[in-house]
């Protein structure tokens, strides 16, 4: 293949590339469980929660920046960062919360700068019985595209990878070997 060809391929391959940083990141569901510790949370009493956060794959999140805020009767309550525990995927925070009752629980997924994941969850305090695991799911978000990004990624990059391999195919001579067409 000739250099200035290559060098078109080369450019008309990594051209949508730097169009469209954004879409880099791809968006995806997470799956979280939440357990109390003790359990059950006492009122007045400090208490851990252990998140545990997998994507759709069953491998563990990393390095999640998750927030969690405790609501009562339409009023924020507390706030906690999540810390990341070992094994890899777990994360704790530490609470105490006033009254015993039910409580909304919001968390935050904020591990990346241009996105929010968002669940809301109930959190049982002073109950006798222990709380189940709170399973949840963290949304995907929409992660620094636009639909123009992705139109990008779903047209424009296999018409310039199809126009690439048609003009390299009509660009080669014939094979080598073959024979010569006939003229009638």
């Amino acid at each position: 293949m000739s250099r200035p060809l290559l060098t078109l391929r080369t450019l008309l391959l990594t051209l949508p590339l730097l169009l469209t940083g954004g879409a880099a990141a791809h968006a995806t569901i997470v799956f979280g469980t939440v357990t109390p510790q003790p359990n059950p949370p006492r009122p007045d009493s400090e208490f851990a929660l252990r998140l545990e956060l997998v994507d759709p794959s069953s491998i563990p999140i990393e390095d999640a920046f998750v927030l969690a805020e405790f609501q009562r009767a339409g009023e924020l309550v507390s706030s906690v960062r999540f810390e990341e525990v070992e094994p890899a995927g777990n994360y704790r925070a530490r609470v105490r919360l006033p009254e015993a009752g039910t409580y909304l629980l919001t968390m935050r997924d904020q591990t990346f700068r241009q996105e929010e994941a968002v669940t809301t969850v109930e959190l049982p305090v002073g109950t006798a019985e222990p709380v189940e695991p709170i399973e949840f799911v963290f949304p995907p978000t929409a992660v620094g595209g636009s639909l123009t990004t992705w139109l990008v990624w779903l047209i424009g990059v296999p018409l310039v990878a199809g126009l690439v391999v048609t003009l390299l195919v009509l660009r080669s001579g014939p094979t080598e070997g073959a024979a010569p067409k006939e003229r009638e």
